[in-house]
Parts: C-alpha cells; structure tokens; sequence
C-alpha cells in the first residue's frame, strides 16, 4: 500500500503525502514534463536553428527564450542533457510557483497593514509606487528560497575566522539575514513599509540573491526599484505589486468562513490555502 511504501501518513485523522511521497510525484512530473513538452521543445528549436545555419531564416525568427539560449550554445556550456532539462523546469517552476507564494504574502501582508492603518490604505489605492513599496517589504519577510547552499572552489575564510574547504557546505541563511535588526531596524522581524534602509541596501533585502547568483526573474516579479523622476503611468512595477493592485482595486478580502491555512506539506512558511472574496464586504 501506499502508506506501507512511505508515501502517506495519517495525521489528526487525515491522510497526508510524506516527504519521500511529494518527491516521488515530483520525479513523476518531472518525467512527464521531460516527454511532453522538453523533448518536442528542444527538438523545435534544433530544428529552427538547423535551417538558420542554412539561411531559411533569420535570428529575428528564433524564440526568445532561455531554452533556444541553451540549445545555441550547447557545444559551449558545460551542461549535461538531464540538467539542462532540469534547468527549464527549474526556470518555470520558480516564475510560477513562487510569484504565486509571494502573491499570498503580499496580499496577506498588505491587507493587514490596511486593516490597522486606514491612512495607508488611502495611498495604496491612491500611490501605486507606495503599493510597490509595500510588496518589497513583504518579499522582505517572506523569501522563496530561506537558505542557499553554495560550495567553495577553492579553500576560503569566512568573516567569521572560519574556514571552508572546497568539501565543505556553505549555507546562507537569507531568511534570518533579511531579518538583522543591524540593518533593517529594530522592528526588522515586522511588516513596515516605512522603515528607512541604510544606502545600498535593498527593501526586499536578499531574497533575490545578489551578484552573479541573483535571480533572473526580480525585475519581472517585483519591478524595478523608483527613481525620484520616475512615472506612475509607465513605471515597471513587476508582477507580484501588479497582482495585489489587481486584487485590491476588485475588493479582496480574506474570506471569514474559510480561515486561511499555512502549508503542511513544507517546512517553508508559505499559504496552503488562502480563499478570498471580491466586491464590497456587506
């Protein structure tokens, strides 16, 4: 059975997928999405770039996305066909799975923030760049990734006086780090979209990453940062900030029948379920 397998368990009466039962459906899907939409995908793009060598068309007609990239320099990168293809999953899994979590947070966040400050609520609707500043805050608080895991190419010292040879596991907390009451005030561990930041320092702190391991999407879900000049109208604002926008000016609110829930499935603080509803509350 499945539970004999160490799929499921049962808790307070209900049945639950096991750690070792989530990975054995994400190595499922992963075989699913290999065959179904990798394979012919890759096979498309080979092919186009096939008949650019051949002069039947031009660059202007390729994809522009990051797997015709790999596939245009495979003799160049150093990337083995299962983890290139791991890759591109990785890259859609991340532009979804995350923007819709730190969607949740944001509209959780926002709207509680709302709630106990009607001033504020006024210029979220009214100032979409403050609205944008306030998702930052809660990108702050809520990062995709709590840790990150890097490996030194070469023995290091760490600022701490240790030492880290290139065996070693390096891991970066970027949950409590976006936390540190050094930077980020003594509040640091609040929702606060008034705090004042020291110079260089971020409002979403390092949930992006930083340098060459940022994350390719920042731009595209939380928008660039404003500049004194810049534009309501034509601003970047990003995905999340467009989202919560989107749901506030519809009137969202959480749904009072149906509490929302945290996720039992991860150790990751995310919404299991988070119902809302829409139009004026009567």
């Amino acid at each position: 059975t499945l539970r004999q397998a160490g799929l499921i368990d049962q808790k307070e009466g209900r049945l639950e997928l096991t750690p070792r039962g989530l990975r054995s459906i994400g190595r499922e899907a992963l075989r699913d999405f290999d065959h179904s939409f990798y394979q012919p995908s890759l096979a498309r793009r080979r092919d186009l770039l096939e008949r650019l060598r051949g002069g039947e068309i031009t660059q202007d007609d390729l994809p522009r996305d990051v797997l015709t990239v790999l596939a245009q320099n495979e003799d160049r990168i150093e990337l083995p066909p299962e983890l290139m293809m791991r890759e591109i999953a990785f890259y859609l899994q991340a532009g979804s799975h995350s923007t819709a979590n730190a969607t949740a947070h944001a509209f959780h966040d926002l709207f509680t923030w709302a709630s106990q400050h009607p001033e504020d609520a006024q210029r979220m609707a009214s100032d979409p760049l403050f609205q944008q500043r306030c998702v930052h805050e809660s990108l702050r608080l809520h990062p995709a990734s709590p840790v990150a895991w890097r490996k030194p190419i070469c023995p290091m010292h760490l600022p701490t006086g240790d030492q880290a040879a290139t065996d070693d596991k390096v891991i970066i907390d970027l949950a409590h780090a976006n936390r540190d009451t050094s930077v980020f005030g003594a509040d640091a561990d609040v929702f606060n979209p008034h705090r004042t930041l020291p110079d260089g320092v971020p409002p979403w702190g390092l949930t992006f990453g930083v340098g060459v391991h940022t994350c390719l999407g920042r731009d595209l879900d939380g928008g660039v940062l404003p500049r004194q000049d810049s534009d309501p109208a034509t601003h970047q604002y990003g995905i999340v900030p467009l989202f919560v926008r989107a749901l506030f000016a519809h009137g969202a609110r959480p749904d009072p029948q149906q509490p929302a829930r945290h996720a039992n499935h991860t150790q990751r603080p995310n919404w299991g379920s988070y119902p809302i509803l829409f139009g004026v509350s009567q």
